[in-house]
C-alpha cells in the first residue's frame, strides 16, 4: 500500500503541473491523461489487494 501512495504522490502533482503549464494542449489530451492515471492507480491497488489477500491466506494456514 505504501508503494501506491508514493506513486500517487508523484503522479498527481506532476499531472497538475502539466495541466497548468500546457493547458492548450492538455484540453486535447486530458481524457487520456486522466484515464491513464486511473488505470495505473487501479491496477496498483488491485495488485496490492491480491498480494495482501494471498499473504493473509498463506499466513492463516500456517
Amino acid at each position: 500500500m505504501n508503494r501506491i501512495l508514493k506513486v500517487k504522490s508523484i503522479l498527481f502533482p506532476s499531472l497538475g503541473l502539466i495541466c497548468i503549464l500546457f493547458s492548450d494542449r492538455v484540453t486535447l489530451l486530458l481524457p487520456y491523461l486522466l484515464g491513464s492515471a486511473m488505470v495505473l492507480v487501479g491496477t496498483l491497488m488491485l495488485v496490492s489487494y491480491f498480494k495482501e489477500k494471498s499473504f493473509l491466506k498463506s499466513r492463516q494456514t500456517n
